[in-house]
């Protein structure tokens, strides 16, 4: 695990699943492949489908010269020292402070006038009394190393006054997408490019398995109590050295960006970015009880890791422990407690496979992400989990101490098996709109993993240990695409089956509704189907939990529309906008009686209004109001209803609206027949104003309003025919005028104008196309218990109609009218 002693660990608080950057240095990739230069790297991975950049060699530094160190002499009282350095020009008196420097060194000396990087340029002046003529330089000064404290010396065998100028290698800095976990390395990079190039891939050396029969103590031994380890193995070294790295693996380290820190956690960070293995040292001293326990956390369960911080687990992470004591959190990061230190004299090294989904949810739980969590969670390659301690334990006992003891334990589960894959060529040649010959295939695949031919144009795919992201046959058939590349495929037109009039059935209708919605002002917005439990202004009890939220503000799905919409809404006053007229089509989840398992999804459409009806008007045309919004919502319902039913009002109590009512289709009681099309009982839609104290629980300002907030829920489904939708023909518009005329009828009190509707509807008279409401009268001259009621009708022939014809439809009009609302002309 990254950050394996009392050190600043590599951690960063990055979202686990988000792309990651990793940093290849030329030099280093060449001992695995034959490589040229970065731009090379670069076009290769392109191909790959890896998006990478070169990040250009570090600043130079004029005016550093090698010279040769002729004199030592303290100043006394100091601990400088003044040196006679010579660079093939003059003598140069110098005052330098580095302990290692010494007479006879070949050293790089800054003359006065040097820039080094940074901008910092080099004078003549007096330190401590005596006059220094430059400076001899560190590798930290010279920008080409991180040690600040002893000079850099040269060892190869340069002319005095021969210029320097040293430059770190080459790197690429590669985009890894989340899939290919395998490539966070730089073993992974080369063995990519070889995939792509063809060129022979250098393997890294294998060193002999450790058991336990050689030295370790008795009584130390390994519990694994927790299947989302599957795989433990470490080696106990005793007698080590914990001191600074070598050059070379120091060297290696800064050209990741990073900061070598001791020979111990160096190397931990070797095997991590060299082959994608993350490993974590205890300090096997601080295991007091002589055993190493892996099991899951228990709630509540705190532990200090080396970033410094406190962490209060949930339950079932992984944890590594000092027999019941947690000293690391599997796959995530090291203890601070069990952190090597440079007292260190024996450490536990660690090598593990961890479940990707275990860390996965452990890095997210915690709020921690790591370079070892970030692969973990990728899925790491099993079979390296042995070779890498092999090789770590070489590298320590070379540079922590050769005669080091050292044992080797192993507990060993059942890893994640790999499934064979049958891949078809008459498949993969359809997705990617080729024909793949089988020599390209069996070439691809063989280097894939283990593969065999059961029949012509099949194929058994067993994918390589560190392929994890090969699991279906189309996963294969992208790598198929790669290898011959992408360039190389022949575009084609995609074979689109079109549907009947182009839309699925459904989507005609709500595009149609939205359509109106949008013709009448409303602006359609997009909002989260997950929403905090905080913002549900009433207690919902079938309310659907997610059980791993991203985050507290997005742990349930949306009951309602309401709250997304109210957000939508606060941010528009806040920005000091009034005219607002805003919907959204969208999903609403309900857990059912049946119990938290069933879930029930509604679509619907809903919206907010507010302000002006024609903002920025010369005249006043009004605010929007609830029979504003009402009028919308029924032309669109007249759209899809047709004949001359009206929609009935009911008012309902609603938890976060008044004056709220929900319209039906005229007679649509439960107690009443439902029409042939099963819908008759169901809603249309609702519509309230939003009361002041729900408005400021969304924190709206309302004296920014100037009209109230009209809001509405309109359940298309329930008035749009699900058969398919008709197709629409061109009809001219009518030649001949229409002809209207006003009547006035008296009727029950208790009559509705829907009422008026139904009965005229269900006679269905010849000419008559249209019928409105103009006035409800109840005054001195009607009779108590009766109102009266106005009406326009309209008719239309296809020819210019006759005096007599209009009057013979008035008659039928009324006659229907007296038989089924034994309604009365009224005379005057």
């Amino acid at each position: 695990m990254s950050g394996c002693g009392r050190f600043a660990p590599q951690t960063c608080q990055l979202p686990v699943g988000r792309r990651k950057k990793m940093i290849i240095p030329i030099k280093w990739l060449k001992e695995f492949i034959d490589v040229k230069n970065a731009d090379e790297v670069i076009g290769i991975l392109l191909k790959a489908g890896f998006e990478s950049v070169k990040i250009q060699n570090a600043e130079n530094f004029k005016g550093v010269v090698a010279a040769q160190v002729l004199k030592v002499t303290d100043i006394p009282g100091t601990g400088l020292k003044n040196c006679l350095v010579s660079d093939g020009r003059e003598l140069c008196s110098v005052v330098c402070g580095a302990p290692n420097v010494d007479k006879g060194q070949l050293v790089a000396f800054a003359r006065a006038g040097a820039e080094l990087p940074g901008g910092v340029k080099i004078s003549k002046k007096k330190i401590r009394g005596v006059m220094s003529n430059g400076m001899i330089c560190s590798e930290k000064e010279l920008g080409i190393g991180d040690d600040a404290l002893g000079i850099t010396v040269l060892k190869e065998n340069l002319p005095l006054g021969a210029p320097l100028t040293f430059k770190k290698e080459e790197s690429v800095d590669v985009e890894i997408t989340a899939n290919r976990g395998d490539c966070l390395s730089i073993y992974g990079i080369a063995r990519e490019i070889s995939f792509f190039s063809g060129k022979k891939l250098l393997n890294p050396p294998e060193f002999p398995e450790i058991t336990q029969d050689q030295g370790t103590p008795p009584d130390f031994s390994i519990i694994r109590e927790d299947d989302n380890c599957p795989l433990y193995r470490g080696c106990l070294i005793q007698g080590v050295t914990v001191s600074p790295s070598p050059a070379w693996i120091k060297e290696k380290i800064s050209s990741l960006g990073l900061n070598p820190q001791n020979n111990i956690v160096d190397i931990t960070n070797l095997m991590l970015f060299e082959f994608g293995q993350p490993m974590h040292a205890f300090d096997a001293g601080l295991i007091t009880s002589k055993k190493i326990r892996i099991s899951p956390s228990q709630k509540g369960e705190k532990i200090k890791l080396l970033d410094g911080t406190d962490y209060s687990l949930s339950e079932n992470i992984c944890l590594i422990r000092n027999d019941t004591e947690p000293v690391a959190v599997g796959g995530v990061m090291g203890g601070e407690k069990s952190g090597i230190s440079p007292s260190t004299a024996s450490i536990f090294l660690e090598s593990a496979y961890f479940l990707p989904e275990a860390v996965y949810r452990a890095s997210r739980i915690m709020g921690v992400a790591t370079p070892s969590s970030m692969r973990f969670a990728r899925g790491v390659d099993g079979i390296m989990v042995k070779k890498a301690l092999m090789m770590a334990v070489h590298l320590i006992k070379e540079t922590a101490g050769a005669n080091s003891k050292v044992a080797g334990f192993f507990k060993e589960g059942k890893l994640p098996g790999r499934t064979p894959l049958m891949v078809r060529k008459k498949c993969v040649s359809s997705l990617l709109g080729t024909d793949v010959s089988a020599d390209v295939m069996t070439k691809c695949l063989a280097q894939l993993g283990g593969v065999q031919s059961n029949e012509e144009g099949v194929f058994e795919l067993l994918p390589n240990s560190w392929r994890n992201d090969l699991n279906i046959e189309e996963d294969v058939a992208e790598e198929i695409a790669r290898f011959i590349g992408y360039e190389n495929i022949p575009p084609r037109y995609p074979r689109i089956r079109r549907l009947p009039y182009g839309l699925p059935e459904g989507v005609m209708q709500r595009n149609s509704i939205t359509g109106k919605l949008i013709s009448s002002g409303f602006n359609e917005v997009i909002t989260s189907d997950m929403i905090s439990e905080r913002k549900l202004f009433q207690k919902f009890t079938d309310v659907v939990r997610i059980k791993n939220p991203v985050s507290t503000d997005m742990g349930v799905l949306r009951p309602t529309l309401f709250v997304g919409l109210a957000e939508v809404f606060r941010r528009n006053v806040a920005h000091g906008l009034a005219d607002i007229r805003i919907f959204e089509s969208g999903s609403v989840f309900k857990n059912t009686s049946s119990g938290a398992s069933f879930i029930n999804e509604e679509e619907l459409i809903a919206g907010m209004a507010s302000g002006g009806i024609i903002p920025l008007s010369h005249y006043d045309c009004g605010e929007v109001d609830f029979f504003y919004v009402k009028g919308v919502l029924e032309s669109v319902v007249r759209g899809f209803v047709k004949g001359f039913s009206a929609i009935s009002a009911e008012r309902i109590n609603s938890p976060f609206l008044k004056n709220s009512f929900i319209f039906f289709r005229h007679g649509g009681k439960e107690k009443e027949a439902p029409q042939t099309d099963g819908r008759k009982n169901l809603p249309f839609f609702l519509i309230g104003e939003v009361p002041s104290e729900i408005l400021n629980s969304f924190d709206i300002k309302k004296d920014y309003l100037t009209s109230s907030v009209v809001y509405f829920e309109l359940y298309y489904k329930n008035f749009c025919a699900p058969a398919s939708v008709e197709k629409k023909e061109y009809k001219a518009p009518p030649a001949v005028p229409a002809v209207q005329r006003d009547i006035s009828v008296v009727v029950d009190e208790s009559k509705k104008f829907s009422a008026v509707l139904e009965a005229v509807e269900a006679a269905r008279p010849k000419y008559l196309y249209d019928i409105r409401l103009l006035d409800v009268y109840r005054g001195e001259q009607i009779e108590k218990g009766k109102k009266s009621v106005s009406l326009r009708l309209f008719f239309r022939g296809e020819g210019t109609l006759l005096q007599t014809d209009v009057d013979k439809e008035i008659a039928s009009v009324l006659a229907i009218l007296s038989e089924n609302l034994q309604a009365v002309l009224r005379e005057k």
